[in-house]
């Protein structure tokens, strides 16, 4: 699934997910885009684990620039995440796109 995340109709990051067929082949498309994570857990039974996120910079590609509204070139932020159910399996794969200038990652540790 590839989509342009917005915040006040400006274009904060382009997502491009990835999910294994056979756990959403028995939900439909507005399920699966409007919540995954709550349709694998409400309705599939899946338990959810954790996830490993890795943070780069990059500079935008002329496609990534064009859905961002950015020049080509321009320094990006990019973050590749796998997610895990609860026994350990990986469930999906996101690489998304932020720009920088738009975006702010907050980590918390307790």
């Amino acid at each position: 699934m590839e989509r342009v995340r917005y915040g006040d109709e400006v274009p904060i990051c382009f997502e491009v997910a990835a999910v294994p067929v056979d756990l959403v082949q028995n939900f439909n498309k507005s399920e699966i885009t409007r919540s995954l994570y709550h349709v694998l857990e409400a309705k599939g039974g899946y338990k959810l684990g954790g996830a490993q996120q890795k943070v780069s910079a990059v500079v935008a590609s002329e496609r990534i620039a064009k859905y961002l509204d950015v020049k080509r070139g321009d320094a990006i932020l990019r973050l590749r995440q796998v997610s895990f159910l609860a026994d350990g399996r990986p469930f999906e794969y996101v690489r998304t796109q932020y720009v920088g200038s738009r975006f702010e990652f907050v980590l918390d540790r307790k």
